[in-house]
């Protein structure tokens, strides 16, 4: 088990090799040392990632695949792009309930739906009636 760190500034990268073949790299603006941790000497940047790493399989694993825009798709542009969408979803939820926490409180567990449904509806909207302007596609659509 090997680690090599490298430092930038207030980056510290760490690549860790637990086993052969398998490398680990991450990176951190919490750590600026070398320490290891335990016997295995597993460097701190690891265990701290370990330690915390919940909210980020509870954000991917539970929240996101409720309600979703991913697709069956093969092109990862795509599929970056919507789990971009996901996680904005999500955060953009999140700062919502912490602005108006009692905003639809009687509905439940269904106000992130709600919430989502407003804001696609919200976002959607001005590009709707900016097309409803173009004299073309009213011309269009009437033959």
């Amino acid at each position: 088990m090997t680690s090599l760190f490298g430092f930038h500034d207030q980056l510290t990268l760490v690549s860790y090799v637990p086993k052969p073949g398998k490398c680990v790299l991450a990176v951190s603006t919490h750590h600026h040392d070398i320490s290891v941790v335990g016997e295995a000497k597993k460097p701190e940047i690891i265990c701290h990632y370990n330690a915390t790493k919940s909210g980020v399989d509870n954000l991917i694993d539970h929240l996101s695949t409720m309600h979703t825009t991913r697709r069956k798709i093969n092109r990862w542009p795509m599929v970056l792009f919507f789990n971009l969408l996901d996680v904005a979803g999500i955060a953009s939820f999140i700062i919502w309930l912490a602005n108006s926490p009692d905003w639809k409180a009687s509905e439940g567990r269904r106000r992130r739906r709600l919430f989502l449904t407003e804001l696609a509806y919200a976002m959607i909207t001005p590009h709707m009636k900016k097309r409803a302007m173009v004299p073309t596609l009213l011309q269009s659509s009437v033959r």
